[in-house]
C-alpha cells in the first residue's frame, strides 16, 4: 500500500549499539540506564541518539560545511556512524467478506486504524536534513 524511505540509524563506537534518529518514543539509552530492570528488549533496540548530539544537530554550525554534510559529520564527530534499513513496504491482506467487497483495498487502507505517516519526519533540523538527503538520493 505504501513504500517509505530508509531511516537514518547509527552505530556507536563505544557500545556498538544501533541508535535511531527518527521514530516515536525514542529516548537516549543513557536516560534509560538507571531503569535497566524495567527496560524491554524493544526499548533497548529502539534507543535514540544522546541528548548532546541531538541538541547539536538541531543547530546548524556556521563553519562552512555543506548543507547536506553537516549533520552526518556531527554524528561522526560524536562517534556515531550511519546505517540504514531498506525502507518500509506496508502491505495489507484483504480477507474477503461482505464489508470488504464494498471498498477497494486503497479505501480500506485509508480508513484503517491506526493511521501511519506517509513519510518520516523530525522536528530536529539536523535529522530532518538527513531525511531530506535520503529522499533526494532515491529520486
Amino acid at each position: 500500500m505504501e513504500v517509505m524511505d530508509p531511516v537514518p540509524m547509527f552505530v556507536g563506537d563505544e557500545d556498538g549499539l544501533r541508535r535511531h534518529g527518527v521514530g516515536a518514543g525514542l529516548t537516549p539509552l543513557e536516560q534509560r540506564e538507571g531503569n535497566s530492570e524495567n527496560m524491554t528488549t524493544s526499548m533497548v533496540l529502539r534507543a535514540g541518539l544522546p541528548d548532546q548530539l541531538m541538541q547539536q544537530l538541531d543547530e546548524k554550525p556556521n563553519d562552512g560545511i555543506g548543507d547536506s554534510d553537516w549533520p552526518w559529520q556531527s554524528a561522526a564527530h560524536h562517534g556515531f556512524h550511519p546505517v540504514f534499513d531498506a525502507g518500509v513496504e506496508r502491505l495489507m491482506l484483504v480477507v474477503d467478506s461482505d464489508e470488504t467487497k464494498q471498498l477497494s483495498p486503497l479505501e480500506l487502507w485509508e480508513k484503517s486504524t491506526p493511521r501511519y505517516v506517509k513519510e518520516h519526519y523530525s522536528s530536529n533540523a539536523g535529522v530532518e536534513n538527513m531525511l531530506s538527503c535520503i529522499r533526494h538520493s532515491r529520486q
